[in-house]
């Protein structure tokens, strides 16, 4: 949920895991009289927002003329020897910024294009989306099936307004289309209460229930880490680094995990597109942890506005493709 180096992404994280740490400004209860006999009560958690259903947006208002631009060769490439580059790869990781329409715009286009070449090449397309928790599944599977419901109570039972916040109707057109051509949608998301914990007191904390919900980690990676570090070198936070990077690799394993799952239950043919945050698609992080875990060619994506004094050398070298705007246009968000 952060971003590469700035920006609202980073800004997100930082948001989320500053209601952890102001809830633990509460003083909760003590019971026992000395440190190693404490047992902590948590105050109850705020209610959700009143829910709401979002205003549907058509994502074609913010189409824009691009091009790509290969990392292993720095390459030049138009539109439709992108999407061939792109139809290769069995996980394209979309490193959005997450309330950029013309991000999601450029989603929904790979997502079609997908689905399209998947006509001849026989592959199981599949979304998978960093903003639904791996708990909301089972809801997801039942709106995307014949007896689904309707959006308005998938975003209720998910808990949309609480748990991710950003406008639905940017994804909307994306979730659509996936009920439509009956392919799945995988919740990829850690619950945000483990990660919260973990941020705010530690991989420790956790319960023995809580740690049979976490996947193999791996906290042990220096570029990942150097590139969390600098991120949050750039904006003012309260928690403590390690613990705020063993919650940020928690989301990384969990994505990685459940995508991995999905991938090795349907090889060779199958093709996912993943939707997160732009620190989360780094080639060091999702990419690279699920290649770990499954034999795969996975491609990390990351869409810029041009004339914006992005470095494209230096974005290339996290990524594997960037995916350039070619517009300075300051666009009014939805």
């Amino acid at each position: 949920m952060i971003g590469i180096l700035r920006g609202p992404p980073l800004l997100a994280l930082l948001a989320l895991l500053a209601v952890g740490c102001s809830a633990s400004q509460q003083r909760p209860t003590y019971i026992g009289s000395t440190e190693n006999e404490q047992v902590r009560t948590e105050p109850k958690p705020a209610p959700p927002p009143e829910f709401t259903v979002p205003p549907s947006h058509d994502l074609e208002q913010y189409a824009t003329p691009f091009h790509g631009v290969r990392a292993t060769d720095g390459v030049a490439l138009e539109p439709s020897a992108v999407m061939d580059d792109l139809s290769q790869a069995d996980v394209i990781c979309m490193a959005e910024d997450h309330d950029n329409a013309r991000h999601h715009w450029l989603e929904f286009r790979i997502l079609k294009e997908l689905l399209r070449r998947s006509g001849t090449s026989g592959r199981e397309v599949a979304l998978g989306m960093e903003m639904f928790e791996k708990p909301a599944q089972p809801v997801l599977d039942h709106y995307l099936s014949d007896k689904g419901g309707d959006e308005a109570d998938l975003l209720r039972r998910t808990e949309w307004d609480h748990r991710w916040r950003h406008d639905y109707g940017l994804y909307r057109p994306l979730v659509r289309t996936a009920r439509r051509r009956g392919i799945p949608v995988l919740a990829l998301n850690a619950r945000a209460e483990l990660t919260r914990k973990v941020a705010r007191r530690g991989l420790r904390s956790l319960t023995e229930e809580e740690r049979k919900e976490l996947p193999q980690l791996d906290l042990g990676d220096p570029k990942h880490r150097a590139a969390f570090d600098e991120a949050l070198e750039a904006h003012p936070h309260h928690g403590r680094p390690r613990r705020l990077y063993a919650a940020q690799v928690i989301w990384d394993e969990t994505m990685a995990a459940t995508a991995a799952d999905w991938l090795s239950a349907r090889q060779p043919a199958r093709q996912l597109l993943i939707l997160a945050g732009a620190q989360h698609c780094r080639a060091d992080a999702v990419p690279g942890r699920i290649r770990r875990r499954v034999p795969s060619r996975v491609v990390s994506v990351r869409p810029v506005l041009a004339n914006t004094g992005v470095n494209l050398p230096t974005l290339l070298e996290s990524y594997d493709y960037a995916l350039v705007l070619e517009s300075d246009e300051t666009l009014e968000q939805p």
